[in-house]
């Protein structure tokens, strides 16, 4: 787990752990069924369907996602003779990466971090992925246990993100 050190207003030390409690439990049982999914601001866009994949080597942007949140082809550099493996074990064509600017949280939790995407041609359930290189960079700590993410704010907050259940069910087509 994270941690980080913050000054008290009377100058203490005191340290702030990124984590979950069993109490922090959808209905007091672990998830075994969702994916972690949340919604980010995405070149100033609301994206829904964005997967926290702690396995991933690579963040990755998927084709569909491309050209809808208003981005351009000359913004990416291409690659050739690359192939990646996909989330279904299936072979993926990267089409190129792109550098974007990422914003999750709200308000004073507020984080915007630019982040190397590989663009996927292949057209997935999900719109992005964030995989370890954006979890690391974040210091995030993510639990499919809880549906929710932590990570610090620049003031040295816990911030708490919560899986978008709606986008979910939506997702795979549950009542």
């Amino acid at each position: 787990m994270g941690r980080q050190a913050k000054e008290s207003r009377r100058g203490e030390k005191i340290t702030l752990t990124l984590g979950f409690t069993d109490d922090e439990k959808i209905n007091g049982d672990p998830n075994r069924i969702y994916p972690l999914i949340i919604s980010v601001i995405f070149q100033k866009h609301q994206v829904g369907g964005y997967l926290i994949d702690e396995g991933n080597l690579v963040d990755i942007l998927y084709e569909n996602t491309f050209e809808p949140v208003g981005l351009k082809r000359e913004k990416m550099k291409y690659c050739f003779g690359l192939e990646a493996i996909g989330l279904n074990g299936t072979n993926a064509r990267p089409w190129g990466y792109v550098t974007l600017d990422v914003t999750l949280g709200e308000g004073a939790g507020r984080r915007t971090i630019e982040i190397p995407f590989l663009v996927i041609l292949d057209a997935s359930t999900y719109n992005c992925v964030f995989g370890r290189p954006t979890l690391a960079a974040l210091d995030l700590v993510a639990s499919t246990v809880h549906l929710k993410m932590n990570y610090h704010s620049i003031e040295g907050e816990v911030v708490t993100v919560h899986t978008d259940l709606n986008g979910v069910r939506k997702l795979y087509e549950i009542p």
